[in-house]
C-alpha cells in the first residue's frame, strides 16, 4: 500500500511540472495588451527566498503518533505525500545551486564574467568571492536534507491502527522538574588582607627576617589562595557553562537550558571580575615585598643618632617699631643700626631654621617617615617662614625710616598746638599747606600686617614698591579663567584607494592642522599659610577643533585605473567594485573634528627663593574625554552616483597621575599702571595616564549600475594603552591691588599616543584588514584671560 502511495505522488509531480510547462503560454496577453515585466531578480535572491519558504513547509509537516486504517484521520499517505513533495523541491532547490556556483566560478575565465561575478549579492556581508559565501549556502541545504530524511526516518517506523475501536490513551509523562544549574557551586570568600605600614629601616639582618616572616610571608601566602580558590570557580563555573553552550550545537536548546546558561553567564563574568581583584591584591602584595626587602640595615647606634631631632638656638630679635619723627640725624642712624641689626640677626635665624629643614628633609627622602621626624620638620619649617617674614617687615621698616626727613620738633610742636586752637576746630597755618602726618603707625604692627589706608591717600612709600610677589595669602580662594585659540597636529588619515595602472594611491588625506576654541577654568583654595604656602586646585579644560581637505584627482589618460574594495572579514582577496577605464576623475573632501574635556585636582606647594621669585610643583589627577571624528566622500566624477563614504570615530577616555612645576616672578612696572605688579610664570608638566579607545569604522561604495555592488562594512575595535601627555606653558599680565589679574598666555602641548587608523583599502599593505594605530600629536594655543582673588 505504501509503495503505491509514492506512486500515486510522482504522477502528480509529473502532472504539476507539465503544468507549469504549459502555463504561460496560456496566461499570454489578449489582443494588443503590452504587460510590463516585473522588476528583476537576482536568482541567488530568489534561490535563497526558495531555500527559506522549503524550512518553513518541513516545519508544517508533522509525523503523528497514531495513524488510522481508512476512512479514519490521520492516515500514513498523506503525511508521506507533504515528506514526498518536500524531498522533490529540495533536490530542484539543489540542482540550481549547483548550476550558479560552477557558472560563478568559469566565469573568472573571461573579460564580461567580472560584471555577473560582481552582480551577486553578499550575504551577512560575505561577498560571492569569499569561499565562506557558497558553504553557507551549501548548509542551509544540508539542513533541510536532514531534515527531511529525520522526518521520513520517523514516518517509517509508524503503522496504522483501527481507530474505529476505543482505545486507551497513556497520558504522556509529567515534564521533568526543573535543573538547578546553580547546585553545589559556592562563590569563594577571600580572607582579608590588610597591607602593614613599612618601617623606614631596621637595627640588624634578624630583625629584618623576623619582621617579614611575621608581616609580609602570610599576606603572600593568604593572597596566592584566594587567587588560586578564584581561578578554581572560574575553571567550574566555565566548565557548567560549555556543557550546556555544546547541546546547542545540534538542536535548540530547551527553555530551561537557556535560562540556566543565562544564570550560569552572569556568574562566570562575577567570577571574573572576583579573580581579577584577587591578582590585583596579590600583585599589591607582591610590590610591599618587593619594597621590604629594599629597606636598609641601620646600626643600633646609627639608629639612636637618627632619633637626634633637636632644634638649633636661635638668636634674640624681634620687630621694630617706627617712630613718629625722627628730631635728628643722630637719632635716625641710631634707630637704622638698631633695625640693621635685628635684621641680621633674623637672617643668621632664617639661615640655621632653612639648615634643619634640608636636615629633616633628607632624612625623611631616605625613609624616615616616624611622625616625630615630620613634626620636627613642620617645626623648622614654621621657624625658617616666620624669620624670614621679620625680615621682610624690618626691610620694610627700614625702607620707610630712610625715606622720613628729619624735623625740628620744637616747631613741629608749636605748629600743631596752633592746629588744635580755636573755638572752630583745627587752624590751617598762613603758608596754606597742611602740617605733617601725625602719629604714624608701625608698617607691620610686630605681626606681618600691614594696617588699613585710609581712603584717598597713601601711607607708607612701599606701597609702590612691593618687596615680594608670593606672600602667603589669607584670601578664601582664587577662579581663574581663560580663552584663547589653539592649532592641533594630528597624525593624517588616509580614506580610499585607487589603481593607478597597478599602483596603489590614496584619494583623500585629512588635514594635518586642525584649529578651533580653547578655554580653561581653575578655582583653588589655600590650605595652609606660611613659609610653605600649599592649597588645591581643581581644573577644567575644553577644546574644539575642526579642519576641511579637498582633492581633485585626475588620472593619466593613457592609464588604466579602478576602485578597489578590501573585506574586512576575507582582507586577501580584494574586490574591483569600480569600473576600469582611462582618465578618470575624482574629486573628495575631507572633514575632521575634535571635541575634548580635561579635569584635575592638583595639590600645591610654594616656596619663596628671593624677594621677586617663587617656585612651585604639584601632584594630582587629571581625567579626560575626547571625541575625534572622520567624515570623508570619494565622488567619481566620470560615472554618476559611484560613490565612496569612509567615516571614522575615536571615543577616548583617560586617568593618571600629574605632575607639574613652575616658576612665579613678579616686580615694580614702573608704575605703568597705578597700584599693579608685573607677574611672569613658567609651567611644565607631565601626565602619564591610561587610555581607553573605542574605534568605530563606517565603509560604504556604492556603483550607479544595477546588480553590481552596494558594499558596507562595519569594524568596532578597542585600542587601549599607556599614554604620555607633557607641554609647557608661559603667562605674563598684571596684578592689582584688589586681587584682580588679567593676562595672556601661550603654551605647547604633546601626546605620545594620539589615535589614527590603518584602512582596509590598500592605503597601506594590500589586502591589510581594518586596524587602530597610535602616534604622537602636539597642540600649540594663545589666549588671554583673567583671575579674581576672594
Amino acid at each position: 500500500m505504501r509503495r503505491f502511495f509514492h506512486f500515486i505522488a510522482g504522477v502528480l509531480t509529473i502532472f504539476v511540472s507539465v503544468a507549469a510547462m504549459t502555463l504561460p503560454a496560456a496566461t499570454q496577453p489578449l489582443g494588443g495588451e503590452v504587460m510590463q515585466p516585473p522588476l528583476p531578480v537576482h536568482p541567488m535572491k530568489q534561490l535563497w527566498r526558495d531555500i527559506d519558504q522549503l524550512n518553513f513547509d518541513i516545519d508544517q509537516i508533522t509525523v503523528y503518533d497514531r495513524y488510522c486504517k481508512p476512512p479514519g484521520d490521520p492516515q500514513i499517505a498523506d503525511t508521506q505525500y507533504e515528506i514526498t513533495m518536500a524531498a522533490i523541491k529540495y533536490r530542484s532547490l539543489q540542482r540550481q545551486f549547483d548550476r550558479m556556483h560552477d557558472a560563478f566560478d568559469k566565469a573568472i575565465k573571461t573579460r564580461l564574467g567580472l560584471s555577473y561575478r560582481t552582480s551577486f549579492p553578499p550575504l551577512d556581508g560575505v561577498p560571492a568571492s569569499s569561499r565562506n559565501y557558497w558553504a553557507k549556502i551549501a548548509v542551509m541545504l544540508k539542513r533541510a536534507e536532514g531534515r527531511i530524511d529525520k522526518l521520513q526516518k520517523k514516518l517509517d517506523g509508524k503503522k496504522e491502527v483501527d481507530c474505529s475501536k476505543h482505545h486507551h490513551v497513556t497520558p504522556p509523562p509529567p515534564p521533568p522538574p526543573p535543573v538547578d544549574w546553580m547546585q553545589s557551586l559556592e562563590r569563594p570568600v577571600a580572607a582579608p588582607i590588610s597591607l602593614p605600614e613599612l618601617p623606614p629601616h631596621f637595627c640588624s639582618e634578624l630583625e629584618k627576617t623576623r619582621w617579614m616572616l611575621a608581616h609580609v610571608h602570610p599576606l603572600r601566602i593568604q593572597a596566592a589562595e584566594n587567587a588560586r580558590f578564584a581561578s578554581y570557580y572560574v575553571v567550574d563555573v566555565g566548565r557548567r557553562m560549555r556543557e550546556i553552550e555544546g547541546k546547542g550545537i545540534n538542536r535548540a536548546l530547551t527553555p530551561d537550558e537557556q535560562r540556566g546558561l543565562k544564570e550560569l553567564r552572569a556568574e562566570y563574568d562575577w567570577a571574573q571580575r572576583n579573580l581579577a581583584e584577587q591578582d590585583r591584591v596579590a600583585a599589591e602584595v607582591e610590590a610591599l615585598y618587593v619594597k621590604a626587602q629594599k629597606i636598609p640595615v641601620i646600626a643600633c647606634e646609627e639608629r639612636q643618632q637618627i632619633r637626634d631631632l633637636s632644634q638649633p638656638s636661635y638668636e634674640p630679635t624681634g620687630p621694630a617699631e617706627l617712630p613718629d619723627r625722627f628730631c635728628s640725624e643722630a637719632q635716625k642712624a641710631a634707630f637704622l643700626r638698631e633695625v640693621a641689626e635685628k635684621k641680621a640677626a633674623a637672617e643668621r635665624n632664617y639661615d640655621k631654621a632653612n639648615a634643619k629643614v634640608a636636615e629633616f628633609a633628607d632624612r625623611i627622602g631616605k625613609g624616615d617617615k616616624s611622625k616625630a621626624t615630620s613634626d620636627a620638620f613642620q617645626e623648622a619649617s614654621k621657624a625658617a617662614g616666620s624669620y624670614f617674614q621679620l625680615i621682610l617687615s624690618l626691610d620694610a621698616v627700614l625702607d620707610q625710616a630712610r625715606a622720613m626727613p628729619v624735623v625740628d620738633c620744637a616747631k613741629a610742636d608749636q605748629r600743631a598746638e596752633r592746629t588744635q586752637s580755636g573755638p572752630h576746630g583745627p587752624h590751617v597755618p598762613d603758608d596754606g599747606k597742611e602740617p605733617p602726618p601725625l602719629n604714624l603707625p608701625s608698617p607691620d604692627q610686630g605681626n606681618g600686617e600691614k594696617p588699613e589706608k585710609p581712603a584717598g591717600s597713601y601711607m607708607y612709600p612701599w606701597e609702590h614698591k612691593p618687596v615680594i610677589a608670593s606672600l602667603p595669602r589669607s584670601s578664601d580662594g582664587a577662579l581663574t579663567a581663560d580663552v584663547g585659540y589653539t592649532e592641533v597636529d594630528t597624525p593624517r588619515q588616509v580614506f580610499g584607494r585607487i589603481v593607478f595602472g597597478g599602483k596603489d594611491f590614496a584619494l583623500a588625506l585629512s588635514p594635518e592642522a586642525l584649529k578651533g576654541f580653547r578655554g580653561e577654568a581653575e578655582y583653588e583654595k589655600p590650605v595652609l599659610t606660611g613659609n610653605r604656602w600649599t592649597s588645591l586646585a581643581f581644573g577644567l579644560s575644553f577644546t574644539d577643533v575642526s579642519g576641511d581637505q579637498d582633492r581633485h584627482v585626475v588620472n593619466d589618460g593613457s592609464t588604466s585605473s579602478g576602485f578597489v574594495w578590501i573585506d574586512p572579514l576575507d582582507p586577501g582577496t580584494p574586490v574591483a567594485v569600480g569600473l576600469a577605464g582611462t582618465g578618470l576623475t575624482w574629486d573628495t573632501h575631507v572633514s575632521s573634528n575634535i571635541t575634548a574635556f580635561s579635569a584635575k585636582a592638583i595639590y600645591q606647594s610654594y616656596y619663596p627663593l628671593s624677594p621677586h621669585l617663587t617656585a612651585s610643583y604639584g601632584v594630582g589627577l587629571t581625567a579626560g574625554y575626547q571625541d575625534t571624528e572622520h567624515r570623508s566622500t570619494l565622488i567619481n566624477l566620470d560615472y554618476a552616483g559611484f560613490n565612496v563614504y569612509e567615516n571614522y570615530d575615536f571615543t577616548t577616555w583617560s586617568v593618571g597621575p600629574r605632575l607639574e612645576g613652575a616658576l612665579n616672578w613678579e616686580c615694580d612696572p614702573d608704575k605703568i599702571f597705578k597700584g599693579s605688579r608685573f607677574t611672569a610664570q613658567l609651567s611644565a608638566f607631565v601626565a602619564p595616564s591610561y587610555d581607553f579607545r573605542d574605534f568605530k569604522a563606517r565603509q560604504r561604495a556604492m556603483s550607479p549600475v544595477p546588480f553590481t555592488f552596494d558594499y558596507m562594512q562595519r569594524m568596532d575595535l578597542n585600542d587601549d594603552g599607556f599614554n604620555l601627555r607633557y607641554g609647557v606653558e608661559g603667562t605674563a599680565g598684571f596684578t592689582f591691588d584688589q586681587g584682580t589679574s588679567v593676562f595672556v598666555k601661550a603654551g605647547w602641548l604633546g601626546e605620545s599616543d594620539a589615535p589614527t587608523i590603518h584602512p582596509a583599502d590598500g592605503s597601506f599593505a594590500p589586502g591589510a584588514p581594518i586596524k587602530s594605530d597610535t602616534r604622537s600629536a602636539d597642540q600649540w594655543y594663545v589666549g588671554g584671560g583673567v583671575r579674581f582673588e576672594f
